[in-house]
């Protein structure tokens, strides 16, 4: 019999057959494909499709397929990052930014509450006795996080310093990476070497080439942004510095993402990470674009980024990680770090598991004893995610969705059990791309 989680794609004449669960193709020509389905003998053929359980000798095989991969979840205790969010003050006021309680211009007051070293050193803590604890195979890497986290230097370096010491101690693992998140407006060639020297990576948040980058991302007082940026990327490559670009795909860039990937090849940039604008965020540009045009190009821009990047020798985060997935055969049980894999670090020294807004604060660093396994309302989460959520069982794209964003489902005022639709196009995209680009690298054979 046919595994139920059996589904097929097709094109120009051949039929892909894999396994939504664990999507190792097998490719054959459709008039092969309906005469297995008929019952007609093709003995290579089900042979393949047996090893790759799409034939089953009963129903007990799916059943036992998707219970592991649900055990995998339930009973792995995962923490691989920690973000210190330094402040949510910023020097900058992006239009687009998804962090809402920076923004006085929306009518919420603005935080400018500093972290204090204590706070710091009590969430590495934290986060240290979760890493003991956890199973996670995941690379460890702690986020220097804001608003602009620049503006809270002492602490910052009071953090770099403790973490790298427990780094060489073995309390962190030795591939701990440590990254800064940040505008670059207030780098400059002693904060560029501190970065050098203590092996700090940065990601770099800029929107595109100049006359993109500053419709969006201004000044407080309404300045440009754009060569501040291009000064601190001169300065950090003077010093060897390890940058990525953080590129916020605005309306203005949508259309346009490979001709963003050529132009960071020419600054240099060897790793980017194109960040869509989802949730509440998109309604302060979206007379630009309407949100669901918005979607639609922005996923095909994706895919083409990817394929101009990987072409240049350029790594591209968004795509990236869903080709390393489906190359290593991993299901993609969480798209998000949120679901028990991250710790967030507020100024106030609050505990929260995402990152994008302060209403996700579960706890305190004053407590000793608090650990976010089995959080109930991380599990509430964890319940909507594919694996579990009755709405994605005939989903193909399963093994690769990992759900989306759950900030961008809630601003919108819906349950988080729904769909993240723009994901779901995402994922839907990525997963047909990724299908017939395997067909087309090994040279179509059958």
């Amino acid at each position: 019999m046919f595994s139920r989680f059996l589904r097929t794609l097709e094109k120009d004449g051949i039929v892909a057959v894999f396994h939504a669960l664990k999507p190792d193709p097998v490719f054959m020509k459709i008039s092969d494909w309906h005469q297995i389905k008929a019952g007609f003998d093709q003995p290579d053929i089900i042979r393949n499709l047996f090893e790759k359980n799409l034939i089953i000798p009963n129903m007990l095989v799916d059943d036992e397929i998707l219970e592991e991969i649900r055990l995998a979840m339930v009973n792995d205790k995962m923490m691989s990052i920690l973000y210190l969010v330094l402040t949510k003050n910023c020097n900058f006021l992006c239009r687009q930014c998804f962090q809402p309680e920076r923004h006085k211009v929306r009518g919420e007051p603005r935080d400018s509450l500093l972290m204090s070293n204590e706070t710091a050193g009590a969430g590495i803590d934290l986060f240290v006795r979760h890493v003991q604890q956890s199973v996670s195979t995941l690379e460890t890497q702690v986020q220097f996080y804001g608003g602009e986290p620049l503006l809270n230097w002492p602490t910052l370096i009071f953090g770099a310093d403790k973490l790298n010491r427990l780094i060489r101690s073995g309390e962190l693992p030795s591939d701990t990476k440590l990254v800064v998140i940040t505008n670059g407006s207030l780098i400059d060639n002693a904060r560029a070497a501190y970065f050098a020297e203590n092996e700090i990576s940065v990601g770099l948040s800029i929107d595109g080439r100049k006359e993109e980058n500053d419709l969006y991302r201004k000044t407080l007082d309404g300045k440009n942004t754009f060569d501040g940026i291009m000064r601190a990327l001169s300065l950090l490559q003077k010093h060897g510095v390890y940058t990525s670009l953080s590129i916020t795909v605005t309306p203005a860039i949508a259309s346009k993402l490979p001709e963003i990937v050529r132009w960071t090849h020419a600054l240099g940039v060897n790793s980017i990470c194109f960040n869509p604008i989802g949730g509440k965020s998109y309604t302060y540009v979206e007379e630009s674009l309407p949100r669901r045009e918005y979607e639609k190009i922005v996923v095909e821009g994706l895919i083409e980024a990817f394929k101009t990047a990987r072409g240049l020798g350029i790594f591209e985060d968004r795509v990236g990680r869903k080709v390393a997935d489906f190359i290593d055969g991993v299901f993609t049980t969480c798209d998000c770090g949120a679901i028990s894999n991250q710790l967030v670090i507020q100024p106030n020294g609050e505990i929260g598991f995402c990152h994008a807004s302060n209403k996700y604060n579960i706890g305190s660093v004053a407590d000793k004893n608090f650990m976010i396994f089995d959080h109930p309302r991380v599990e509430l989460w964890k319940k909507a995610l594919p694996i579990y959520n009755p709405l994605c069982k005939d989903c193909p794209a399963i093994a690769m969705c990992g759900y989306g964003c759950f900030h961008n489902v809630e601003e919108q005022n819906e349950d988080v059990n729904n769909l993240d639709l723009s994901f779901c196009l995402y994922s839907r995209a990525v997963l047909d791309f990724l299908i017939w680009d395997l067909y087309k690298q090994t040279g179509g054979d059958l």
